[in-house]
Parts: structure tokens; sequence; C-alpha cells
């Protein structure tokens, strides 16, 4: 029996985390620990929900069909860290997938490729797109899927390949929204980025509670 997936969160519309819309799915559960990390609240691998694979794909597709999302992208969290589940959710969605143009699936590793393929084989062979590496805070990029200069971007697909080749390096690097009290970003920020934007919104009176990210490991 296939182990569920234990997530953080579900967000879509996504524009920042792949070519075209996305919905996004942050998995619970990451040991590499980056300095700088911009969601150490996905750390703790007993914090998050856990999902049947079934209930989850349906609910990534119920996100899909509203949205009018063309692909899913997953990060965290650590996706590697959770390689025996997340290829059989990638191919439930991929059956349910709402819209008659394929679903492409982009995977975040903080694993650089070699390790993350060692440990997932079957999870690298699901995905059209990888993004495989540590975050270096002090290796800034200015690539818009890449949040450290010495991150690799892979394609093993056709898909993945076309959908790469849509994406622009002018694209926005950061997606911001508010619903039900809560500021989300979402996306690449570059280094200190987090820590000036809560400074101008405290100048404006705008103050920011139970943040996702540690301000002294930003700095």
């Amino acid at each position: 029996m296939t182990a569920d997936v234990r997530i953080s969160r579900l967000a879509a519309p996504i524009t920042v985390l792949g070519p075209g819309t996305r919905v996004a799915l942050w998995v619970q559960g990451c040991t590499i620990g980056c300095h700088g990390c911009a969601s150490t609240d996905t750390w703790d691998a007993a914090a998050g929900t856990a999902w049947a694979v079934p209930a989850l794909a349906d609910e990534i597709v119920r996100l899909a069909a509203r949205t009018g999302a063309t692909g899913l992208s997953v990060t965290g969290g650590e996706p590697f860290q959770q390689a025996a589940a997340l290829p059989e959710l990638i191919a439930a969605v991929r059956r349910r997938w709402p819209a008659d143009e394929p679903a492409d699936v982009l995977v975040f590793t903080g694993y650089a490729a070699a390790a993350a393929q060692r440990r997932g084989p079957e999870l690298w062979d699901a995905a059209d797109i990888v993004i495989a590496g540590p975050y270096r805070r002090d290796r800034p990029s200015d690539h818009p899927l890449l949040g450290s200069a010495n991150q690799t971007i892979h394609a093993p697909t056709a898909l993945g390949q076309e959908r790469l080749a849509t994406i622009s390096s002018a694209r926005a690097r950061l997606q911001v929204s508010v619903a039900d009290g809560q500021l989300s970003l979402v996306g690449m920020p570059d280094p200190g980025d987090l820590t000036r934007l809560r400074a101008l919104l405290a100048e404006r009176g705008v103050l920011l509670r139970d943040v996702s990210w540690q301000e002294e490991a930003l700095r």
C-alpha cells in the first residue's frame, strides 16, 4: 500500500513556479535545511497534513479545473524525501487532468541531480522538469526558476523542453496574494527581499506575524 503524502499546502493559480499557470504543492518535511530558506515552516516532517494519494489527486485536479492550470509544481519541503508516494500521485493527477493538453510536472529538489536520481529514480522519471541543487544565498541567480546560481535545470521529456522554452528571463519572480487576512508570497526572492518587504510593510502599518521564514537566517 502506498504511503500517504504529507503536505504543507496547495495553491492555485501560481505563475512563478514553472511555465504557464500552475497548481503548486508544497510537501512537508525536509532535513536538508538550506541556510536562508524562505519556507522553513515546511521542514518539520511531523507537521502538515497527511493525504491519501487518490484524495490529493482529486483536490489538485479540482484546483486545476477551477484555475485553468497547465501544470503541477511540486516543491517543499523536500519532494525526494517522499519519493515513494509522489510518483503514484503524479500518475493519478495525469490520469484525471481536466484539460485537453497534457499537464507538465515540475519538481524542485534541494538535492544535487545525481543524488536525487539515486534517491528517487521513479520520481525523477515522473517529472518533465526538475530544478536540482541546494539553495545558496551567496550565489544569487537572475533566472526566474532558480533560487541560486548553483542550481541546475533538467528537462528529461519533450513536454518539459517545450514548456521551458516559453519562459522569459523578464518574467516576474514573486507572486503576492492576500486572502482571509493572510499575505502569501510565492517564488524566488533575492537575498534580503523578505526582510525588506516586512520592514516596508511595517512602515505602512502592516505587521506580519507567524512568517514562514527565519529572518536571522536571511540577513
